[in-house]
Order: C-alpha cells, then sequence, then structure tokens
C-alpha cells in the first residue's frame, strides 16, 4: 500500500507540474516592499499601490489579506501596466488608516492565487506615523567603533551636521554609501575615532521633505562604552501556523556589537498564549506559544527583555497568523541554496539547498544520513523527479537539487503525506559556486592545515573550534557548494567516493585572494584538489597553499572562480 500511495503521489506531482503548459498562470508583484510611508497621525485617506500581474499563462485569480486592522488591500480591475512594464496589470489598492496608530509599523499583506505558480506572495508595508525622524537619537559605539541608524523620509532632503563636542564624529551617509546633503534614504552615522569613553552632543538639521514634521533637528548624541550593546533579531517577526497546531520553538537572536561578555537576563511575553525565557549558555531568547486553542485571525505579543547591555530593553514585536490547516507551502524566494542562503540565486544540480515555508511538515524535526527521496511523510519534487533529503520540519526542509535537473526555469513542489504544495520555480543553472560561511558571520568556511579555523578574535565568534589566522606557506581546505556534476559523477543522494578515482570537479577552478573587485588585483592560485569531499552528499572542498605574496589582515577577501561562473566573496584572517 505505501508504494501504491507514493506512485500515486509521484503521477499527481507529474501532472501538477505539468500544469504550465496547460495555461498555468504565474505570480508577479512590481515590489514586494512598500515604505517606509510617512503618514499623519489619524490619516484616513493615505493609499498606495502594488501592481500584480502575469509572468505565465492563464488568468490571475488573486486573493488578498492583511495582517493589520490600519491596513486594507483592494484589488482592482485589469488595466495597462506602469512604464517600463508592458501588457495589463492588477492594481492592489493598500489603504492606511493611522487612527490610534502611534510610531513605526510593519505589516503585511498576502497575495494568493491556488491555481498560480509562485503564489501566495506578500508585500511588506511600514509606516511612520508623524513622520520618520525622532526628535532625538542616541547611538551606542564601543572604543574606535561605529554604529548608524537608517531613516526614508517622505522625500528627499537636505541634511547638515554639527557637532558641540567630542569632534567631526557625526555624520550622514546616503544610500548606498559616500557622504552627501541630498539624498532621500540616508544614515545617521557616528564614529568613534579617538574619543575616550563618555557622551557627546551633536545635532542633524534636515530640510526639504514634503512632510512638514521631518523637517525639523535632531538632537544626536554619541555614546561611547566599554559594554555590552545589544542588536535583537529579527524585529519584528511573523509567524503564520494551522488553527489547532502546536507551534514550534522560535527564537530571537542577541548580538552584542560592543565589548565584554553580553548576557540576557529577565524576559516577558505580554500576551497569555505566549511564553519566553533566555536560553542557556546562548545569546538566543526561546518563544514558546500556545496556539492551538485561538481561532483563526492575526494575533500579537511583545518580547522583552533586560541584561548587561546599556543600550536600554529590548522590545520585539511578534505577529502571529493562524490560518485554516492546508498544504505544505514554499515561501516565494524561498528556495537558496545552504551555503550562505542568498535570495534570488540560481542553483545547480547537485547543490544543497534549503526550503523555506509554511505546513512542510505537521511532525516534529526529522533527519536522515542517508539522503532518501522521502523521508517522514515528506517529498520534495524539482521538475518532477524526487529529491534527495537530509532535515525536515515545519518550515525548513534540507534537500540536494537532483544531478539531472536541466539548465533553466525549474519546479519546486513538496508533497506532505499525500497533499500537493504550491508550485515555486527556481533558476537552475550548471555551476554556480558558493563558499559556506560561518552562520551569522561573513567568513568562510575554511580549515587551516592544523584543524583551526582563520578567524580572528575581534570577530566574536563562538565555536568549538580553534582560531587562529592562516599564514603564508599554509595548506587551506575551504568548503563550498554548487559546482555541478563530476568525474566520475555522482548519483544524486550519494556519498562521494572515498578512495580514487575520487569525484573531482573538471574544468578550471581558480582561487583568488585579495581585492577581488574589478579594479582590484587578487593573487591567484592554482588548486591542488577540487572536488566532492569523500563520504559527503553534495560537499564540495578546494584545496589550496597561500603563497607568501600573500594579503594579510583580518579581514582578507576570497573568491574562487570556476568554469567561468564566480563564487561569493568571503573573508579569512592571514597573519
Amino acid at each position: 500500500m505505501r508504494v501504491q500511495t507514493f506512485s500515486l503521489r509521484f503521477v499527481l506531482v507529474t501532472a501538477a507540474l505539468g500544469a504550465v503548459a496547460w495555461g498555468a498562470p504565474k505570480l508577479r508583484l512590481s515590489t514586494a516592499t512598500v515604505g517606509p510611508v510617512s503618514i499623519a497621525a489619524s490619516s484616513t485617506n493615505a493609499t498606495q499601490i502594488v501592481e500584480a500581474f502575469n509572468a505565465g499563462d492563464g488568468v490571475l485569480n488573486l486573493r488578498l489579506s492583511s495582517t493589520a486592522a490600519w491596513l486594507t488591500p483592494q484589488l482592482g480591475t485589469a488595466r495597462a501596466c506602469t512604464p517600463p512594464r508592458t501588457g495589463n496589470c492588477l492594481p492592489i489598492t493598500m489603504s492606511i488608516n493611522s487612527t490610534g496608530v502611534t510610531g513605526t509599523q510593519t505589516a503585511l499583506v498576502t497575495v494568493s492565487d491556488p491555481n498560480a505558480w509562485d503564489a501566495p506572495q506578500t508585500i511588506t508595508v511600514t509606516i511612520q506615523v508623524g513622520g520618520a525622524l525622532p526628535d532625538s537619537l542616541v547611538l551606542h559605539v564601543p572604543p574606535g567603533g561605529r554604529a548608524e541608524r537608517a531613516f526614508t523620509p517622505a522625500a528627499a532632503v537636505r541634511t547638515t551636521t554639527n557637532t558641540t563636542s567630542g569632534g567631526g564624529w557625526l555624520s550622514v551617509v546616503a544610500d548606498g554609501g559616500g557622504t552627501f546633503s541630498f539624498s532621500r534614504t540616508f544614515s545617521v552615522a557616528a564614529q568613534a575615532s579617538t574619543q575616550p569613553d563618555g557622551t557627546y552632543n551633536g545635532t542633524v538639521a534636515v530640510s526639504g521633505s514634503t512632510f512638514a514634521g521631518e523637517n525639523k533637528t535632531m538632537n544626536v548624541q554619541m555614546v561611547v562604552t566599554r559594554q555590552p550593546i545589544a542588536v535583537a533579531s529579527p524585529t519584528p517577526m511573523f509567524l503564520k501556523y494551522p488553527r489547532g497546531f502546536t507551534p514550534p520553538k522560535s527564537y530571537i537572536s542577541v548580538a552584542n556589537t560592543g565589548q565584554g561578555n553580553l548576557t540576557i537576563g529577565a524576559v516577558t511575553a505580554s500576551a497569555s498564549w505566549s511564553r519566553a525565557a533566555a536560553l542557556a549558555g546562548t545569546r538566543l531568547i526561546e518563544i514558546t506559544l500556545d496556539t492551538a486553542a485561538l481561532a483563526e485571525g492575526t494575533y500579537t505579543t511583545t518580547i522583552g527583555a533586560t541584561g548587561n547591555w546599556v543600550n536600554g530593553a529590548i522590545s520585539v514585536p511578534v505577529t502571529v497568523e493562524i490560518v485554516a490547516p492546508g498544504g505544505p507551502q514554499i515561501s516565494f524566494g524561498g528556495v537558496v541554496n545552504n551555503a550562505n542562503f542568498a535570495a534570488a540565486e540560481p542553483l545547480a544540480p547537485g547543490g544543497l539547498a534549503v526550503l523555506f515555508g509554511n505546513q512542510l511538515s505537521l511532525r516534529a524535526a526529522a533527519t536522515d544520513v542517508t539522503w532518501p527521496a522521502g523521508l517522514d511523510g515528506i517529498g520534495v519534487y524539482v521538475n518532477g523527479a524526487a529529491a534527495p533529503l537530509y532535515y525536515t520540519s515545519f518550515g525548513q526542509i534540507n534537500f540536494q537539487i537532483p544531478y539531472s535537473t536541466t539548465v533553466g526555469e525549474a519546479s519546486v513542489v513538496v508533497v506532505r503525506d499525500g497533499v500537493i504544495g504550491n508550485v515555486n520555480t527556481v533558476n537552475i543553472q550548471a555551476n554556480v559556486p558558493r563558499i559556506m560561511v560561518w552562520p551569522g558571520l561573513d567568513y568562510g568556511i575554511i580549515v587551516n592545515n592544523d584543524g583551526s579555523i582563520p578567524v580572528p578574535a575581534s570577530a566574536n565568534f563562538v565555536s568549538v573550534f580553534p582560531q587562529r589566522p592562516a599564514r603564508p606557506g599554509d595548506f587551506l581546505v575551504a568548503y563550498v557548494l554548487g559546482m555541478g556534476q563530476t568525474s566520475p559523477p555522482v548519483s544524486s543522494g550519494a556519498p562521494a567516493p572515498a578512495a580514487e578515482p575520487l569525484a573531482r570537479v573538471g574544468g578550471n577552478t581558480v582561487v583568488r585572494i585579495g581585492d577581488t573587485t574589478v579594479i582590484g588585483r587578487p593573487i591567484d592560485v592554482t588548486p591542488l584538489f577540487v572536488g566532492l569531499t569523500p563520504t559527503f552528499v553534495g560537499l564540495y572542498q578546494v584545496n589550496f597553499q597561500l603563497p607568501p605574496t600573500t594579503p594579510r589582515g583580518e579581514r582578507v577577501r576570497l573568491r574562487i572562480d570556476s568554469n567561468g561562473a564566480s563564487s561569493n566573496s568571503v573573508f579569512l584572517a592571514i597573519q
């Protein structure tokens, strides 16, 4: 019976994947982010418009929902798209009522169509009641450190900075960098160069905004301190669970951008159905939600925390949406590589991927070192082919792109206990090298010849592995994903051979060390070995030796170019 069920599941999935050839629509939005929008208090007539359009065949049949009472989406009739896009679009008008709303608020609009590929999708809407700019701003920095706070006023503005103590530590940084006097999105930055511990004062005068309340002078303080400085992430949080389901644990990470050891003290949760506590030995706050008895709808709680940091209590708003039980749902853009989790990047045959979504599994998390085609009642299908799985949970599945996947657009579907989920698309290329990175850092997973990792102490990295900068002449191993099929070839889900002939990547691979920008002059190193790591599934390694002329420093860039494709750029420390 189980074999028959699996066979039927395969037939159903294959039929579903053929739908695009039969006229399936494909949802696209003009933007997934609206705002921050400056709104006057008690405004009832503010609107924002996002366009939806069909990148496939057939006809879109859209449904809209919102997570906040102040945000009401409404679907209009088809009309010509806003240039430069051609064809017809469906306008989604979002009405904003700020009555009784204060400060900065964020909500989600879900755009769904049960018959469309790449649906549902969400639009993140952020409003700033009373404008984007506060009357005062306090930035905490360690000695020699820097802190920034970003603002997006209603229109491009002019800014003038002034400091009354501490010298020229205050600046305004526009958009992606550089100091300008005229920009819409900007950051107020404090740079502690030689200033000793203490509090320093300055101002940022803002003019030119179309929102009158933003034309003001902000008082800015820089507090130079040797104490911990806490930064919580993510904030805000948005969670979605089916009715009657007991959610898994959620976590807030508290990073330390200051000095010393950060410790979390008292933790609170505002709603009766939520609890929170500091996870011993970590910088994590563990959230437990008792939502099984909640009816369908949107609920909010606030997680608060205090500790030994100097920049005030943490307050993280959490929005929980309770929905009707349904099939597994892949988040739009939720299929990413397992090296650096970068969104909107292609994947390669044989590459290890992570799939994020909702209701993917309704049981406890499961793992299997053998990488089977199905795991705990869950299957992932890429272009109709069953993918090897490693891990399944409510919101995440780790799997391997089958080596048989052809270059081009591929469909990805999750099947849970025979229930077929939505269809998402990914771009497949023959070779997409991605160097793995340590969680929360931009340092690559690279190992020195003595088993240590070349990460400096200044990286504030907690690890069970010894750490020391690499040295010229050292032999290093970089761990990489997505380098494509090998010679001899290896089957999907199978471990790489542990003896010769090893599974090597053919063609030309170069390790580039140093400045890897277009105008930079990196040192090119020919690797000693490029191929799958013996006994592992889908994990590649690049063995190389640092030359005598290699650059030195705590943040030396490294990139791998292989057969016409470039990897992500990572850092390593070289003594």
